[in-house]
C-alpha cells in the first residue's frame, strides 16, 4: 500500500522505485506536498520518512535492527570543504543518526523506543573523502533509561574515517510518535 496515495501499485504491497528522483515524481503526482519517503523500497534499501536536517542529509537506512543500524548517505558538494572532504559536522550528524537508530531499534517511523542524544563524542581518524559515507552503529549496553552506542564511519573505499561513542536516553512520548513505541520505564 502506498502511504502517499493509499493505492496498491502494480499489485504490490510496497511501491518499488529505482531512484529517489522517480519517487519524487510519484509523490508529486499523488499531491504529497512535502515529498517524505514513507516506507518505500529504493534500490532494495529501506527509505523511511525524515524531517528537517535528516531530510536534508538524505540518509538511507540500510539496516535497522534492535541494537544495530547501518546508515549511508551521499556526500554532496555543499557538504564538503575546499579540499573535497566532508565537513566534520556532516560526519558527526551521520554518526548521531546511526547511533540513535540503533538505540531506538529503528528510525522515526519504525523505532521501538523514543531516544534522545545525551552525549556524543567523535574521533576524526582520516578525511571523509569520496562520494558516499557509511555509518555502522551498535549498542554496547542498554538499560531501562540509557543506552551507550558506538559507531564507525567508512568512506566509499572502505577506510574508517571517524569513530563515535554516544549516550542516549529514553524520552517522553510525543503525539507524533508511532503507536508501537514503548513507554519509557522509570
Amino acid at each position: 500500500m502506498c502511504k502517499c496515495c493509499d493505492k496498491v501499485h502494480d499489485g504490490l504491497a510496497k511501491f518499488q522505485v529505482k531512484s529517489i528522483e522517480s519517487l519524487s515524481v510519484h509523490a508529486k503526482a499523488c499531491r504529497f506536498a512535502d515529498n517524505n519517503l514513507f516506507g518505500f523500497e529504493i534500490g532494495g534499501n529501506c527509505v523511511m520518512p525524515d524531517e528537517g536536517f535528516r531530510k536534508w542529509l538524505e540518509v538511507e537506512y540500510m539496516v535497522m535492527e534492535d541494537d544495530h543500524a547501518v546508515v549511508e548517505m551521499n556526500v554532496r558538494p555543499e557538504m564538503q570543504n575546499l579540499r573535497n572532504v566532508a565537513q566534520g559536522g556532516i560526519v558527526a550528524s551521520l554518526i548521531d543518526v546511526a547511533m540513535a537508530t540503533a538505540a531506538g531499534g529503528g528510525n522515526y517511523d519504525t523505532r521501538k523506543r523514543a531516544m534522545a542524544t545525551l552525549e556524543l563524542k567523535v574521533n576524526y581518524l582520516a578525511g571523509a573523502t569520496g562520494k558516499r559515507l557509511k555509518a555502522v552503529a551498535d549498542v554496547i549496553r542498554a538499560g531501562s533509561r540509557t543506552a551507550v552506542v558506538r559507531c564507525e564511519v567508512f568512506t566509499d573505499t572502505g577506510e574508517v574515517c571517524a569513530a563515535g561513542l554516544g549516550t542516549f536516553m529514553t524520552r517522553r512520548l510525543h503525539k507524533t510518535d508511532p503507536d508501537n513505541v514503548e513507554v519509557p520505564k522509570g
